[in-house]
């Protein structure tokens, strides 16, 4: 969760900087310090309604780029043929090497278990389940969300469609308006609304509010899970008295301050990674997310799982999975990127030039062997996390248990095929009491 914030965080700011010029390190401390100061003080419910608010600006800033972008290229017809001529449309990669970065297969199945670590086993999502009175609202609001994320994906492809075909023979990068393509969309947006006065800043709220809104619900998250599973319990080890409400929110506010302030140091730290924002918050979704949702897989399917087979199994796999990330940013290959054009830049055209032919010599170096592994597509991290904590925690539970004498049965209803799950009545007074303990 910290890495995810830290990545979030480090996106507007990369926005902020290409806009108005402030450098990096201001804008990571500004909007980390913001965020962390109106969810220590508002707790789950300002986080709830900033959410609300902030995804309304969102939407409403995409779809005027998509408009005024398209309108400004020519229409969606020269933006189809510049997609076509720049090879940038690709329906039918059905390779089947988990080697190749985006495949049919990598997005589809790998893209599957990556969404599952967030819907699944992700604590800011699993607290928002928790905020809602019963499964049933809780279903339908996650159908709600599954829409409003479809619409969202496709409303980003979208421009991205757009930002490269008004782009098309003229690339920022190679013509060093831009350091690095992350900046791509908000120098698009400042070069669109030039002449649009109070536009750009529109743009740039629409991007706070997709960061604000994810590190306040992890700060949210992050801080109650602190405070039930370390701080409760180490005053229950020690027979002092529990912590009265006042004292608990006191406790939570504190410990959403110092988690915003590491995330704020962790931040800076994406610029050192050399990835593209998208591919940094799924690797993060993967690697560490892929382990904690194969316990909880491993806990509903498989019923001999004992506890110490899924937690050998979590650390095994955790461990596995950051040594892998840890060495695909170190000696993994680059990808092999699309060819861009400087045909029709009008200004610095001989600097442009050089950069272009530099960029386009450089031969890019394959792994071989066992350090093949470093290529893997971070689509597929999340089900190798999977399948590692199944391999490990079955193999550790059949041991174990050979030496347990009273073995006992999970409950039916824990289980996803228990038979009766369905059945029962979601009026869980475990469940209530969980709620009323998250809204306080």
């Amino acid at each position: 969760m910290f890495c995810y914030m830290a990545v979030v965080l480090y996106s507007p700011s990369l926005a902020i900087e290409q806009v108005t010029g402030i450098p990096l390190w201001v804008s990571i401390v500004s909007t980390g310090l913001v965020c962390t100061i109106y969810t220590s003080l508002g707790g789950m419910k300002a986080v709830v309604f900033t959410d609300t608010f902030q995804s309304i600006v969102m939407f409403s800033g995409l779809i005027l780029i998509i408009f005024l972008g398209t309108n400004r290229v020519g229409g969606i017809e020269v933006i189809y043929q510049r997609l076509y001529e720049g090879d940038r449309l690709q329906f039918l990669e059905f390779s089947a090497s988990p080697f190749v970065r985006h495949t049919f297969w990598s997005i589809m199945i790998g893209g599957f278990f990556t969404s599952l670590t967030v819907y699944g086993s992700n604590q800011a999502t699993i607290q928002r389940y928790l905020t809602l009175p019963s499964i049933k609202d809780a279903q339908i609001a996650m159908m709600i969300n599954l829409l409003g994320t479809f619409s969202i994906l496709v409303i980003c492809c979208l421009c991205g469609f757009v930002a490269y075909a008004n782009y098309f023979d003229c690339d920022p990068l190679l013509s060093n308006r831009i350091s690095n393509y992350d900046q791509l969309l908000p120098f698009f947006v400042v070069d669109l609304l030039k002449n649009f006065y109070g536009l750009p800043g529109l743009f740039i709220a629409c991007i706070y509010s997709a960061a604000l809104s994810t590190i306040s619900s992890g700060l949210n998250s992050l801080s109650a899970v602190f405070l039930h599973d370390f701080i409760y319990p180490f005053y229950a080890s020690y027979k002092l008295n529990s912590l009265s409400h006042g004292r608990s929110m006191i406790t939570t506010n504190f410990l959403a301050g110092c988690f915003g302030l590491i995330t704020i140091g962790l931040a800076y730290l994406c610029k050192y990674v050399g990835s593209t924002v998208l591919q940094i918050s799924l690797s993060i979704f993967g690697l560490l997310g892929g382990p904690l949702l194969g316990v909880m897989m491993l806990g509903m399917l498989v019923p001999f799982a004992n506890s110490k087979g899924a937690l050998v199994g979590l650390l095994a796999s955790t461990s596995f999975n950051f040594w892998l990330g840890i060495s695909s940013i170190l000696y993994g290959s680059k990808p092999e990127s699309k060819k861009f054009s400087i045909n029709q830049c009008l200004s610095n055209f001989n600097s442009t030039f050089s950069v272009y032919q530099n960029s386009s010599s450089n031969q890019i170096m394959k792994n071989e062997g066992f350090s093949k592994i470093y290529d893997l597509s971070y689509y597929w991290y999340s089900l190798l996390a999977v399948f590692n904590v199944f391999f490990i925690g079955i193999l550790i539970s059949l041991i174990t248990n050979a030496f347990e004498k009273n073995i006992t049965r999970p409950d039916d209803d824990l289980l996803v095929f228990g038979g009766k799950k369905y059945l029962k009545s979601v009026e869980i007074e475990s469940l209530d009491e969980k709620i009323k303990m998250m809204n306080k």
